[in-house]
């Protein structure tokens, strides 16, 4: 795991979840989190390791309100 591009994240999270009693994991469909997938897709054009919106972009508004309201498409 240590040669996998996000391994440092999957052992910060199971370090994390061995702090609580119980844990559930759940998959979650691309198209039931519309707009953690559209910045995902974003990622690319963004500069640096880091990258903060400071405001809400009108391509992401409707995603986000739709997915808050849990629009799913099929």
């Amino acid at each position: 795991m240590a040669n996998h591009p996000v391994g440092h994240i999957l052992l910060d999270c199971r370090s994390l979840m061995e702090a609580f009693e119980v844990v559930s994991i759940k998959h979650t469909y691309r198209k039931a989190n519309c707009c953690a997938d559209a910045l995902a897709n974003d990622a690319p054009n963004s500069v640096g390791d880091l990258y903060i919106y400071l405001c809400i972009l009108n391509c992401f508004a409707n995603l986000l309100c739709a997915d808050l309201i849990g629009v799913v498409y099929p």
